[in-house]
């Protein structure tokens, strides 16, 4: 068993620096565009301050520092001295470049610090962090030589002093994560390894793949920078203790996040009640962003009166989705540093559906419709042990053939029976949706 000093570190990767917002732009005023052109940036610096809060002995940084091969003075100049802040607290810097900065296309014009180590691309590379005089880890990493690397990095790496805590360093794609050939490699292959810990990065999206050791992560992203990268984003704070114990917390670092949202329009009658929901939800959204900007996307969904509205083709009144409903969202929002912008409004209502007159039809939709009632008209007399059992073999015998059921089947012995009979209700609405889906076709 491994025993040493205990110590901290942060992993991070794909910063992005100098990202430019998916043509967000020319669509924001001149105050939010100018927290987009600022947030990649701002997120590295709350790496940074919380590597000194922390008081961690080194920093990984597993590739993608920059957004593309043609690296941008500025965000050369800012990166340099964000690492000088880091090492001048005595903390290490260990870079692994991946494939949208690869070694090929580094041209500094900023010299890195001292204290920071690049791996090379030639071979894995051992760089050991002493703390109190004694060695508490050995980095291992390696970097992308040119921006289309195939070849599973992975199977370079070799544990060599079992001693001493390891870790990789390494961008890569694991399992297929990402659809595409940068540096694949499969789980397995990193657990042969016999390293500690996987300080991975090229998926943008935060993943624990492996909690025990080799404990594995990809910390996702710094910052979002488009509407598919929707909540937080951030760092790992790993801590090891005296037997080599990995604890991962997760620490938020982006200063603008995208989020989506949805608000059904059943049972809204007048605009105002849409208004009042839009408007609530995005004071959810402020509230869970905690005080950072938040870029948000709308989808309308649900039958009801107001889809004619909503797609123009109502006699009673005229709705302009973006002069009546967006930028009336919009108002003001720019006076905000927790500003909630609104970049669109996706329409996917339906019409209203009559339940009572579709029931009565002639037709596929109105026999589904009057067997979902009898269905539930037969359990709902029921007394309570009675209604139970009914409930769970009328589910089973549509569920039971299912390849699924036994891996869902304990789920239900444990739902309250009217969670059960909410499930025939929603199981109705959605029978429902797809089969005049199917008409309107």
């Amino acid at each position: 068993m491994k025993r040493s000093v205990p110590f901290k570190f942060i992993h991070c990767a794909d910063l992005h620096l100098a990202t430019p917002f998916e043509g967000m732009f020319d669509k924001v005023p001149p105050a939010i565009g100018l927290a987009l052109q600022d947030a990649t940036f701002r997120a590295f610096d709350k790496v940074v301050q919380a590597a000194v809060l922390h008081q961690v002995d080194f920093v990984v940084i597993a590739g993608d520092i920059y957004d593309g091969v043609r690296h941008s003075t500025r965000a050369q100049i800012k990166f340099a001295e964000a690492l000088e802040e880091l090492t001048g607290q005595g903390i290490k810097c260990l870079i692994a470049h991946g494939n949208h900065d690869p070694l090929e296309a580094w041209r500094a014009q900023y010299r890195l610090p001292n204290g920071v180590h690049r791996f090379g691309f030639e071979t894995v590379e051992c760089v050991p962090v002493a703390k109190e005089g004694k060695v508490i880890a050995n980095i291992y990493g390696i970097s992308h030589a040119v921006f289309n690397v195939e070849e599973n990095l992975a199977k370079r790496f070799k544990h060599i002093d079992k001693s001493i805590f390891s870790v990789g360093v390494l961008h890569c794609n694991v399992g297929k994560m990402n659809d595409d050939r940068y540096a694949p490699c499969s789980l397995e292959d990193l657990r042969q390894s016999g390293l500690d810990y996987w300080a991975l990065g090229h998926v943008h999206t935060k993943s624990v793949l492996s909690p025990e050791q080799p404990c594995v992560i990809y910390p996702g992203n710094t910052q979002g920078v488009s509407i598919r990268e929707t909540g937080p984003r951030g760092c790992y704070l790993i801590e090891v203790d005296e037997h080599g114990k990995v604890t991962p917390i997760f620490i938020s670092t982006e200063v603008i996040r995208w989020e989506k949202a949805e608000c059904n329009i059943a049972g809204m009658e007048q605009l105002n009640e849409l208004i009042a929901s839009l408007h609530k939800i995005k004071d959810d959204v402020r509230r869970a962003a905690e005080g950072r900007g938040t870029i948000l996307r709308i989808g309308l969904v649900g039958r009801g009166t107001l889809d004619k509205a909503l797609r123009g083709t109502s006699k009673a009144f005229s709705l302009n989705l973006e002069s009546d409903l967006i930028e009336h969202l919009r108002q003001n929002e720019d006076t905000r540093t927790d500003f909630v912008w609104l970049e669109s409004i996706a329409v996917n209502t339906r019409p209203e559906i009559d339940l009572e007159i579709r029931r009565k039809a002639p037709d596929f939709v109105g026999d589904f419709l009057r067997r979902s009632a009898e269905v539930r008209q037969s359990i709902a007399c029921l007394n309570p042990l009675d209604k139970r059992q009914e409930l769970k073999k009328v589910i089973s015998g549509y569920l039971g053939g299912r390849p699924e059921f036994n891996k869902i089947s304990f789920i239900l012995e444990d739902m309250a029976d009217e969670e059960l009979f909410r499930l025939l209700e929603e199981a109705e609405t959605i029978g429902l949706n797809l089969l005049v889906d199917g008409e309107e076709i």
